[in-house]
């Protein structure tokens, strides 16, 4: 299963622990409830916390849960005070984007609103034991969305490792139901040698509007005065800086629109291996459909027939007649540090 990422849409779940610190730098979210992700900072061993280290969350998301509690309705100093809280002993935190959050708020609030009810802050609990039903479901609002999550130093051979970079991609294909779509996820792993041959390629076909859309995110370069090209934060950089220019790139109309491939980009889509991953997402559509059908379609609550009155030739005959059988076939002012 692809790992998660709130850039493409999903809530992401991490499990942090019992005490802190965690490497991140928290502030009053929207209406000065919940928490918003603004910084990064390192550990006292000089490692990435556990928010950081998953790759799945970025800044500027909202953390909306705390185990089984919302925290939308909570203000932002009850929220760290449940964070710092060491009788908590497992502390699993729900982050979404900005953008989801907003549309989850949005939500509660018109249900409320058709259930007679008003919105109004909990009072703190800090073990938070209660907890208002929100839909954290994942959503995806374009057909075709993909960051780069997160990095690693691949060291298969020790005497020449290198980093390589995580490209997460979701996409939706359309189903023969009507109004009814499915989504495939996937992830590459690619050098930072094979996303410049990559630009190389695009530009040919998408130069100028490539030009016009990324605008001073131009792609990452090559030289650097790093002594050296592996280390934490150097990778981590060219991480984010890859993502800002990948972004800019899949802006450019239709270089990914893979439902028509004589529109898109064929070099995106032979980096991304999108054919492989339509396969096979279409396949694993194709037997579960089959395997609900199954479950359903053919054990129904049927009465039991009773035995037959008939004589067994009879019966015997009956059967061979009739013949075959049927199968069934994923802070405020200065911030706080979490």
């Amino acid at each position: 299963m692809a790992a998660r990422s709130t850039a493409l849409g999903d809530s992401v779940i991490i499990d942090v622990g019992q005490s802190g610190p965690y490497g991140a730098l928290l502030r009053a979210g929207p209406g000065g409830n919940a928490a918003m992700l603004v910084a990064w900072e390192r550990l006292p061993n000089g490692k990435f916390g556990p928010i950081q280290r998953d790759g799945g969350v970025r800044l500027g998301d909202i953390l909306l849960r705390l185990n089984t509690v919302d925290l939308h309705e909570r203000r932002f100093e009850d929220v760290m005070t449940m964070l710092r809280n060491p009788g908590i002993l497992n502390k699993k935190l729900t982050f979404v984007s900005k953008e989801k959050y907003t549309s989850i708020i949005s939500k509660n609030t018109n249900s409320r609103l058709m259930r007679g009810k008003s919105p109004t802050n909990h009072k703190t609990n800090s073990r938070g034991n209660r907890s208002p039903t929100s839909n954290i479901n994942s959503t995806q609002s374009k057909p075709f969305m993909s960051v780069i999550r997160k990095a690693r130093i691949n060291q298969e051979v020790p005497s020449a490792p290198f980093a390589e970079y995580e490209v997460s991609c979701s996409l939706k294909l359309s189903s023969r139901k009507v109004d009814s779509q499915r989504v495939i996820r996937w992830s590459v792993w690619k050098r930072y040698s094979e996303f410049e041959s990559l630009d190389k390629a695009v530009r040919n076909d998408f130069g100028w509007q490539l030009e016009a859309k990324a605008g001073a995110k131009t792609f990452p370069a090559k030289n650097s005065f790093t002594w050296s090209k592996l280390s934490v934060d150097f990778v981590e950089k060219r991480r984010s800086e890859l993502d800002a220019y990948w972004q800019a790139m899949l802006s450019v109309d239709r270089i990914a629109d893979f439902s028509k491939q004589h529109h898109c980009s064929a070099d995106l889509m032979a980096f991304l291996e999108v054919t492989r991953h339509i396969e096979s997402g279409a396949r694993s559509g194709a037997e579960e459909e089959s395997g609900r059908r199954g479950s359903t379609g053919k054990t129904s609550s049927r009465p039991r027939r009773r035995p037959s009155t008939r004589p067994t030739s009879v019966r015997n005959s009956m059967k061979s007649k009739s013949g075959g059988s049927s199968r069934r076939s994923s802070t405020a002012g200065g911030g706080a540090g979490a």
